[in-house]
């Protein structure tokens, strides 16, 4: 690699009065190879900025003299100064190191380092490789023996125009925010007016203001409706992106996520009340990057923007309590104590979240064709059923009883459409549920009052604005469900027989499938089924059934559904009350399978070989099944299978040699 040829003459100046700073020439042209380096902050500024500073730069190079000097061009777009590594500038640093070059040249200092420490090191190196650095309107030259007092002053002073800059920015975002004006990206649903709209020469010029796109408000309302009823984030994600919802024009993505449903449900802007500064950036002086964090509640701004309300306050509280529903409730534990430790996204199945065990716990995956209680290897909170069952038997043996309840229910929609059309005509409001929750709402006030009390004696304490804040929270969702209950059939339309026939055939459709799309329609139809460990009289081995609750009301559309729900809770619509059904997640035995049918059989005056041939068995399979009955009855029982509450003595399959099920 060629050394550094850049002439020693000083005090020669070159002939451009713009750069006659410069006291040393920049020697033989020909052999001369410059970088150039470019970068503009963000994506918000403009990209011909780049384009400038080259310019800028190859015009001191003629001005110098060099115009035939070999140029290499490296630039950062959208990316800020004060970030440490960032792709155009590591190329620099390993550029430094190989000595690739006489001479780095920028428009100023800035423009490599934001950081006064890391672009002193930068310059530093170069130095010491003997490549010639020149920052132009610094006038930061490292020939000259004052560079670096001229350096760390450029610094000083980009630092400064930094930190005004920014006190500028949040001024005038204080300023929009008090006019009312919009702050952030569009979000879904709305459309900005400009204060001076576009002309033929012109664009458009702020302060902007948002306001309801009334194309895609009932888009935001269904959203919503969808959320409250329990349909999960992701069916509803799905559900926008086919309908071609616009998302920010800040999103990573085109299509729809389950996160950007969560965001846009919990967003306080769909009820008119506009909240700014929930984080901050902080930055890290390791890398320069930026965090956000949360800001503390002091700090966060808020506003009331009825013009921008979409969804009432009961639908925006009963959509975020249906996403609340959705937490465990407590701080999910990580690493290799949580259930789901290595055990990868895809094998996240329809029933995941929802198949529990008997303890709580979530019944998870294991390996390619099993459940098992995620506690069964916990060494923190252990759980003592260890028993496992074959996914394909567990998905068919649900699909086959909620199909079979659906097809049961169909039967019954003019009772159904019959019984909801007199609670409609009637009017039934329920009084004791609006007695209890007004109750409900008066202690609420009362505990309200008493924190504000508390918070005046001591303004600083954390956990009093916490706990002020919760209660303020469940106070708000209380009077959603009061005013919700009181209007409960304003404008309501009952469904007809063929929109609740069509809802059937897709929750049987859903269904039968059983993979991760099945999801939406099986959290509709079931909160959590349980398995439940028996022990088969005669062995040690220990199966399980699974016991679940069911939601007939699933059968109606959402909305409907919505609206109705406090009165199928309240017992007015038994029909389409919760109902409970059992069924197995396992392949019975022989003996235990037959020995009902071999009696009936027996007792019909049949001999072995006849009773074999009816059922497909052989003889001998008939006369040990004969034999497990009379056992059976002789112990006084009627069932092969007794139910657990402990851990046997003695169970099958429990041994060391079926380690390999361990995680």
């Amino acid at each position: 690699m060629t050394r550094n040829r850049i002439s020693k003459k000083s005090h020669q100046r070159v002939s451009n009065h713009e750069f006659n700073w410069i006291r040393t020439e920049l020697g033989d042209t020909e052999l001369l190879s410059v970088l150039i380096y470019r970068r503009f902050s963000t994506d918000e500024q403009d990209h011909s900025s780049v384009v400038d500073q080259e310019a800028y730069c190859r015009k001191f190079l003629t001005a110098s003299g060099a115009a035939g000097a070999r140029i290499q061009v490296v630039t950062d777009e959208g990316i800020s100064g004060e970030i440490r590594s960032r792709t155009g500038i590591d190329e620099v640093w390993r550029g430094i190191e190989e000595n690739r070059w006489n001479l780095i040249l920028c428009e100023d200092a800035s423009r490599l380092y934001r950081n006064e420490n890391w672009c002193m090191d930068l310059v530093g190196l170069a130095v010491d490789q003997r490549i010639r650095v020149i920052a132009i309107n610094d006038y930061v030259d490292t020939t000259d023996d004052d560079w670096e007092s001229r350096l760390h002053q450029a610094m000083q002073v980009h630092g400064l125009t930094n930190r005004y800059t920014s006190l500028r920015i949040k001024r005038r975002h204080s300023g929009l925010w008090e006019m009312g004006a919009a702050m952030c990206a569009l979000r879904p649903g709305y459309q900005r007016r400009p204060t001076t709209p576009a002309t033929t020469t012109d664009p458009a010029k702020g302060p902007f203001y948002d306001e309801i796109d009334p194309k895609w408000k009932p888009v935001i309302v269904e959203a919503y409706t969808r959320i409250a009823v329990k349909v999960v984030p992701w069916d509803v994600a799905m559900w926008l992106t086919e309908v071609g919802l616009p998302k920010s024009r800040n999103a990573l993505l085109d299509d729809w996520t389950d996160k950007n449903v969560i965001n846009l449900i919990r967003n306080p802007i769909y009820r008119g009340q506009e909240r700014y500064r929930k984080t901050f950036s902080k930055k890290r002086r390791s890398t320069g990057r930026r965090d956000q964090e949360k800001n503390i509640p002091q700090n966060v701004l808020w506003r009331n923007m009825p013009h921008l309300r979409i969804v009432d306050d009961a639908l925006w509280q009963e959509a975020n309590a249906a996403i609340d529903s959705r937490s465990p409730g407590h701080e999910c534990t990580r690493g290799d104590n949580n259930s789901t430790y290595r055990i990868p996204r895809g094998s996240r199945g329809p029933l995941s979240g929802i198949f529990k065990c008997l303890c709580g716990a979530n019944m998870v995956p294991i390996g390619e064709n099993g459940y098992r209680c995620s506690n069964a290897n916990n060494r923190l909170t252990p759980c003592w059923i260890k028993a496992t069952s074959k996914r394909e038997i567990v998905h068919q043996a649900f699909s086959d009883a909620i199909i079979s309840h659906l097809r049961s229910i169909r039967t019954t929609i003019p009772e159904i459409l019959m019984d909801i059309n007199a609670a409609a005509t009637e009017r039934i409001v329920l009084q004791d549920e609006l007695d209890q929750l007004r109750a409900v709402a008066s202690d609420l006030t009362e505990k309200i009052q008493s924190l504000v009390d508390a918070i005046e004696n001591k303004p600083n304490s954390q956990p009093l604005q916490d706990r002020l804040q919760q209660r303020e929270l469940e106070l708000a969702r209380v009077e959603a469900k009061i005013d919700q209950s009181e209007r409960r059939w304003v404008d309501a339309k009952t469904p007809a027989a063929e929109e609740i026939e069509n809802q059937i055939d897709g929750l049987i459709e859903a269904v039968r499938t059983m993979d991760r799309s099945s999801r939406s329609a099986i959290c509709q139809l079931t909160a959590k089924m349980h398995s439940v460990p028996f022990s088969q009289f005669g062995s040690g081995k220990v199966v399980l059934r699974v016991r679940m609750t069911w939601n007939p009301a699933a059968i109606l559309p959402p909305a409907f559904r919505l609206l109705i729900q406090s009165l199928i809770d309240g017992g007015v619509l038994p029909c389409l009350a919760p109902r409970h059904c059992e069924f197995d997640v396992f392949q019975q035995s022989g003996c235990p399978q037959h020995w009902v049918a071999v009696r009936e059989h027996i007792a019909a005056g049949l001999g072995p070989t006849a009773i074999g041939k009816i059922l497909g068995i052989s003889k001998r399979k008939v006369c040990l099944a004969r034999d497990y009955g009379e056992k059976l009855l002789a112990a006084g029982m009627t069932q092969p299978f007794t139910e657990l509450s402990e851990s046997p003595m003695n169970a099958a399959r429990w041994g060391s040699r079926h380690r390999q099920w361990k995680r």
